[in-house]
This record gives structure tokens, sequence and C-alpha cells, in this order.
């Protein structure tokens, strides 16, 4: 069992990406994904924004929306365990559940630094 939490199998992927004791340091690394998006996006004269509630779904947030001809595309960042198909299911889970609002692109970065290609795009 893992020596924190006691609540899963102590697996590198727990410990990194799931051990709720571990939470602070997960939500850090989302958020510094989000940053560097951000600020990259502004370097390149994108407006974009952060954290914005959609205006027909309210439950729905995506991490940073950019309005591009009045069609918005939504960004939505997830940082995975690095397995590979742990990259590739998490970003399909971003486009089911946002893919309602529009064009979607998840940004997959994994936890210990892998790219999953598709965020080329």
């Amino acid at each position: 069992m893992c020596r924190q939490c006691r609540l899963s199998t102590e697996t590198t992927s727990h410990v990194i990406s799931a051990c709720p004791v571990h939470l602070p340091e997960m939500i850090g690394r989302h958020d510094w994904v989000q940053t560097i998006l951000m600020d990259l996006l502004w370097d390149l004269g994108t407006e974009a924004v952060p954290n914005a509630r959609h205006a027909e779904d309210d439950r729905a947030v995506p991490d940073v929306t950019i309005t591009r001809e009045l069609t918005p595309v939504y960004i939505d960042v997830t940082v995975p365990f690095d397995k590979p198909t742990n990259l590739y299911r998490t970003g399909q889970d971003k486009r089911d559940k946002y893919g309602h609002l529009g064009t979607v692109l998840p940004l997959v970065v994994g936890a210990l630094g892998s790219w999953l290609p598709e965020n080329d795009a």
C-alpha cells in the first residue's frame, strides 16, 4: 500500500499522478503548464482567456479559450502519468468533455515531461 495515503498500491504512477497526498504538486504541475501556454500565446499576439466559463454550459471551464474570427478554440491542459496509453486516453477524455463546445485542442504533457505528438497541432 502507498506509504502516504494508504488507499492504493504504491506505484510510480500512483505516487506521481494519483495519490491524494500529492494533490498540491499535481495541481501545481497543471497550473505551471497552463501559465507557460498562456505566456506563449500572448507572446505570439494571440489573445487567450484562462478558465472562462462557457455561456451555454456553466459547468464547462476549459483552461484556455481563444477566439479566432468569432469561432472559439478551447485548449485544456492535462498532465497524466507518462505511460503512452495514459497520454492518449487523457487527450481523448478532454475532447469528449469539451467537444460539445466546439474545437478542442488538448495539451497533454506527461508528469515526467513526455510530449504527445498531437500537441503540435
